[in-house]
């Protein structure tokens, strides 16, 4: 298991982007855009990441923006470490722009 520590040391580590899906601009489905991008970490490449998009093609403040990693532990597998939204469903534009956010935490037993 993770500790609050160490998701914020992987939030931010520097990265590189390794891959684009897709390639150019963003792939459409179910009335959203969407793109993912791998990343590692530098210079070792130890660690694997992805971020992903997703917005809604008929609302555009309708969106997300995240960063996965990709653990080495078969029984976590992937974590979204942060989530970003827009200001859709429930929501009103925060104070200052600043949109909603999900930030993985660890249990109460590793924090």
């Amino acid at each position: 298991m993770l500790t609050d520590r160490q998701i914020r040391d992987l939030i931010a580590c520097p990265k590189v982007i390794v891959k684009k899906e897709p390639v150019r601009g963003y792939k459409e489905e179910n009335l959203h855009k969407r793109c993912d991008l791998a990343l590692e970490t530098m210079p070792s490449s130890a660690e694997k990441f992805t971020v992903f998009t997703r917005q809604n093609i008929m609302f555009i403040e309708n969106f997300s923006i995240g960063l996965r990693y990709q653990t080495n532990d078969p029984k976590l597998g992937t974590i979204t470490l942060v989530r970003y939204n827009g200001p859709h469903g429930g929501y009103s534009r925060p104070p200052m722009g600043i949109m909603p956010s999900h930030t993985f935490t660890a249990s109460p037993q590793q924090k």
